[in-house]
């Protein structure tokens, strides 16, 4: 007559097969080293846009230095009375300039 453990060990399977067990235990390895590697990918675009939003607040504030020189120039030039009207235009180009510059730190403090 069989003991207990000797009929519920004949009642399970002969062959196992214990590679497809594995392959599932390295597609959860694989899982987590692509979650780790997307949370690192995550906060190194955070630093880059913590980066450029330091780089963006210096050009706008060098394009409104320029500009308030600039301005400065055009009217030390009109009471002299030097024909200004070419660097009019190189003033307002920076004046654009600094406002695009004042957008995208705008837009990167959203994120």
């Amino acid at each position: 007559m069989k003991s207990n453990i000797d009929k519920v060990y004949s009642k399970l399977p002969k062959k196992h097969n214990f590679r497809k067990h594995k392959v599932d235990l390295s597609i959860m390895d694989d899982y987590f080293n692509w979650k780790e590697r997307a949370a690192n990918m995550k906060n190194d675009g955070f630093d880059l846009l913590e980066e450029a939003e330091k780089a963006f607040t210096v050009a706008v504030s060098f394009y409104e230095t320029a500009q308030s020189v600039a301005e400065d120039g055009l009217e030390a030039a009109k009471d002299l009375g030097i024909d200004i009207m070419p660097y009019e235009n190189k003033v307002n180009e920076a004046k654009e300039n600094a406002e695009k510059f004042s957008k995208y730190t705008n837009l990167i403090d959203r994120y």
